[in-house]
């Protein structure tokens, strides 16, 4: 807002030094400069610009420059505010930097012998030239503020070339309209005015035809990218970078519901640092999250500190939010947020082209995640949920060729339930089942994410312990061995509480074996050995000589 009150400020004290402007023309000129601000054009590098330079150029050897100056002001907040429904604060910015920027040019042009009547070559060049540098000065500074280590030299020299091709057009465009003006009067500025208009539009046609082109190229490309594979870490990834490229976003959160907590759990996060969203989660209502995934209807926030629900991040920059819900059929699968840095940054006619790009990632997501669920029910054990024999082999063999590269260690506990099956003839099948899965829980309470929990067969777990020499595997089996004897099994049964004695051992590789099969009988025999009393020291397997 400093800025807004510099030059605005600065522009009220010189109109009142200066002589008033002819009305009609200058209400045309106006009204022209409020619709072609309107009319905005968004060059490839995401930049707004206008026509609106092309009447303010002539405005100033017809109304004096004060006055072209005030011109551009009206334009730019009626017509960014009023009619783009920008919000106040970025609209009174541009009519302060276009009210400095104008000033500044004029000055230029007439320190360099520019008159004030008639446009000449080389003083309009001053103009230009003092006019863009205000300008993307002051504008560059402000992306900068908003996006810190975002908008650097390179994106200043980019946009400057996109308004130097832009400024080609409209300094022609403005000496024109001078020349009509001073040959027809009033009728022939009115005439000219509606020409740079329709020009303003034919260029805004032409920059949005090719922006939905991109689009619907980006939308192709994601479309492909999200289809294309059954990994969800991979459909996150190439749904994000896509809605990122497509929307110009600066962050991008992917949410997926959970059925069973009744909440909305962040699975992915595009750019941010992670830490900030790390267990990020909404029940239905709550917030802006919840509150879009509770309505099943995309919503666009244009400013997230004025937005009465709350919800957002601390610490998170972004002021603008398009929210999107995942849905297939009836069922709510998640929900995609876009931030962007700068209030109001998202336009609804960009909800449709979104609406479908995620119509594509809610399925690809329901792929991915069934087709993850089949695989785990294939390597799980449906009683317990410990991995089953099946993945357990699996995972050994690739952990000794591991080791192997590595020379890290490799242990497995074996644990087999002493008379697990008088306990199922004394108690029933129904409370043998309990056990077994109030066993699986020990067990998980032990491990550590890199180890391996599995229910081997029957009563028979084991537990593949990586990076874990054989001093420390003895310990864990000890310590397992007490959990599980200290436990009170079946305490909800009317037969409980139960008390069990396992029998347990653990062999190590390289110590004890050199392969799976020798890993698995030397653990088998370290477990047999306490089962019959015999304990051998750290549970070593026999040498069999």
């Amino acid at each position: 807002m400093c800025v807004a009150i510099v030059g605005l400020g600065l522009l009220a004290v010189l109109c009142l030094r200066a002589p008033p402007p002819q009305a009609g023309t200058f209400a045309i000129f106006v009204a022209m400069a409020v619709l072609t601000e309107a009319a905005v054009i968004k060059l490839p590098n995401g930049v707004r610009t206008s026509v609106t330079f092309a009447l303010v150029f002539p405005a100033v050897f017809i109304f004096g420059l004060p006055w072209a100056a005030t011109l551009y002001a009206a334009g730019a907040f009626l017509g960014g505010w009023v009619l783009q429904k920008r919000p106040f604060s970025v609209a009174a910015f541009n009519a302060g930097q276009f009210s400095l920027a104008v000033l500044l040019g004029g000055y230029l042009h007439f320190a360099s012998g520019g008159s004030a009547l008639i446009p000449t070559v080389f003083p309009a060049i001053f103009f230009v030239t003092g006019f863009m540098a205000s300008n993307h000065l002051l504008v560059s500074t402000y992306y900068s503020l908003l996006n810190p280590g975002r908008y650097g030299v390179r994106d200043w020299l980019e946009s400057l070339m996109w308004d130097a091709l832009n400024y080609a057009l409209k300094v022609p465009l403005g000496f024109l309209v001078f020349i009509v003006h001073v040959d027809l009067g009033l009728a022939g500025t009115a005439a000219m005015s509606a020409s740079v208009l329709a020009v303003a539009n034919l260029l805004r046609l032409q920059t949005l035809l090719s922006a939905a082109n991109n689009q619907l190229k980006a939308i192709q490309e994601v479309s492909l990218g999200v289809t294309s594979s059954l990994d969800l870490e991979r459909v996150f990834e190439a749904a994000s970078d896509g809605i990122v490229r497509v929307l110009g976003a600066d962050e991008c959160a992917i949410f997926l519901w959970d059925e069973g907590r009744q909440q909305l759990t962040l699975a992915y996060v595009e750019r941010p640092d992670p830490d900030l969203f790390k267990g990020l989660k909404f029940r239905l209502g709550e917030g802006l999250v919840g509150s879009v995934a509770q309505n099943r209807k995309a919503e666009i926030v244009g400013d997230v500190l004025k937005d009465p629900r709350g919800g957002t991040v601390p610490g998170d920059k972004s002021r603008s939010l398009m929210l999107i819900p995942l849905i297939i059929g009836e069922r709510l699968i998640g929900e995609i947020v876009a931030g962007k840095n700068e209030p109001g940054a998202f336009r609804k006619d960009s909800l449709r082209v979104m609406g479908i790009l995620c119509t594509q990632v809610a399925v690809a997501i329901e792929n991915a995640s069934l087709y993850w669920q089949t695989r785990l029910l294939a390597i799980t054990d449906g009683l317990t949920g410990l991995y089953n024999y099946r993945y357990f082999a699996a995972r050994l063999s690739e952990e000794i060729k591991r080791c192997r590269r590595t020379g890290q260690p490799l242990s497995l506990v074996y644990l087999d339930l002493d008379g697990f099956k008088d306990l199922n003839d004394q108690y029933g099948h129904l409370a043998g089942d309990q056990i077994l899965k109030e066993v699986a829980g020990l067990l998980k309470h032990r491990v550590r994410e890199s180890d391996v929990a599995v229910r081997y067969a029957g009563d028979e777990f084991a537990l593949l312990l990586v990076g874990t020499p054989v001093e420390e595997a003895a310990g864990v089996a000890d310590r397992l061995k007490q959990d599980v004897e200290a436990h009170d099994f079946l305490a909800s049964f009317p037969s409980g509480p139960v008390r069990i004695r396992v029998s347990i051992g653990a062999a190590t590789h390289p110590e004890h074996a050199m392969d799976e099969v020798e890993l698995v009988r030397a653990a088998d025999r370290a477990m047999y050995a306490t089962k019959t009393g015999i304990r051998l020291k750290a549970n070593l397997p026999d040498t069999d000589k």
